[in-house]
């Protein structure tokens, strides 16, 4: 019997694996077009820390930089949340990020609170997630103005290695000034081990452009810590 489920779940993680790189690539074929930029362009790093406050409120505090081709360092954020978790499969979160990047030759500075529900669910070997996000973005020099974010995260609970590795695949559609302007689909994998948890991933994203949709690739790395 033990056999026969190790072998089961041999399978079906290479399914699982088989299915996400599916996913992932149909999903940017679909979003092809002439003007498609396929070389990487950017890479982002993420280092966050979060713990338990208490049995249902949880914290976190994020922080992020980001590279592009042809300049170099150009933007970073810190990000702190509070998660109230209501129930098993519900949680709200209060977020604020204070952000720094270029815009040309100049330097932009915004803040920007923030409201997100996520909702999540196992099903068998499967993790589903699903979080809705209301941002204000403030600015010292422009026009604030609210956007809204959506992602549907999809994940084989495999756990290779002691490091518990998983694959997963996520989709994120932004939404602002009443228009569907930005997508972004990411293919990656990510672990846990003791209170270290590793992460790297591959994402396209895809902005509106007058004509076009114009799409660019992304590498990132991500480390967290759970005090």
């Amino acid at each position: 019997m033990r056999i026969r489920f190790f072998k089961f779940r041999l399978e079906y993680g290479k399914a699982s694996v088989l299915l996400l790189v599916l996913v992932f690539l149909f999903m940017k074929a679909e979003g092809q077009s002439e003007t498609d930029r396929l070389q990487v362009e950017e890479f982002w790093q993420e280092f966050h820390i979060h713990r338990d406050i208490g049995q249902k409120l949880g914290s976190a505090l994020i922080f992020n930089n980001f590279y592009r081709t042809g300049y170099g360092f150009y933007d970073w954020f810190v990000q702190g949340k509070l998660a109230y978790q209501l129930n098993a499969w519900f949680e709200m979160e209060a977020l604020y990020r204070h952000e720094s990047y270029s815009l040309g030759e100049q330097r932009v500075q915004e803040y920007r609170p923030m409201l997100r529900a996520v909702m999540k669910k196992k099903i068998g070997l499967w993790s589903l997630r699903n979080r809705h996000r209301l941002e204000y973005r403030m600015f010292k020099v422009g026009e604030s103005h609210f956007r809204y974010r959506t992602d549907v995260k999809i994940k084989p609970r495999i756990n290779w290695t002691s490091w518990k590795l998983n694959p997963y695949v996520t989709e994120e559609l932004f939404f602002s000034h009443q228009q569907y302007g930005r997508n972004r689909i990411y293919t990656g994998v990510e672990g846990k081990k003791g209170k270290t948890e590793p992460g790297a991933y591959v994402a396209m994203q895809s902005d509106k452009g007058i004509n076009s949709w114009e799409h660019r690739l992304i590498v990132g790395i991500v480390l967290g810590l759970e005090l």
